[in-house]
């Protein structure tokens, strides 16, 4: 099942692909997607529009550190180890698993020549005036209920809580007997 279609509706609102964003760094003309609440936005109650940026799925995994630490030699034939790290990597950012920066979208059949599976970046911010939506370019949008998991996505990641991390050889005495 595709989680990104063609928007049917014409209007910003929470899940909307748009283009045109003024990312305010030079040369950057990445698609963004909207993350502004849609019933602040529906009831003009949103003086800014809040944008994350999309970027090309298929190149951030393989230039992700998470997949250099799976050590896989680029090669037609893998091994049968190799695969099974190679898919669980790929099914954690397929399910959205954990809590990552990231959140994977891809399009449906109509959209797939124009429009690659990527990655919202939840460190890629902007926000721009409402009262300048009209300058964004509207490409498609995330279907529901991709729209709301995406949302509690971003408000799980930027709700985390730093703390120290204790060594964890540290705390396996108290959690075995036996020696790891």
């Amino acid at each position: 099942m595709a989680t990104i279609e063609i928007c049917k509706t014409g209007e910003i609102t929470t899940g909307t692909i748009v283009h045109n964003i003024p990312w305010n760094q030079d040369g950057v003309n990445l698609p963004g997607i909207v993350l502004s609440n849609a019933c602040d936005l529906e009831h003009d109650k949103a003086g800014y529009i809040i944008i994350a940026g999309l970027v090309e799925a298929k190149t951030t995994l393989l230039d992700s550190n998470e997949y250099k630490n799976l050590n896989i030699t680029p090669r037609t034939d893998l091994s049968s180890r190799d695969k099974q790290k190679l898919k669980r990597f790929y099914e954690d950012y397929i399910y959205n698993k954990g809590i990552t920066r990231y959140y994977l979208i891809y399009p449906n059949k109509s959209l797939e020549a124009s429009m690659p599976a990527m990655l919202v970046d939840f460190q890629h911010l902007t926000s721009i005036p409402s009262n300048e939506s009209n300058r964004l370019r509207i490409l498609a949008e995330l279907k529901s209920p991709f729209r709301e998991e995406m949302m509690q996505h971003f408000t799980s990641y930027t709700s985390r809580v730093p703390v120290p991390r204790e060594e964890s050889s540290a705390i396996f005495p108290l959690l075995t007997d036996y020696t790891l």
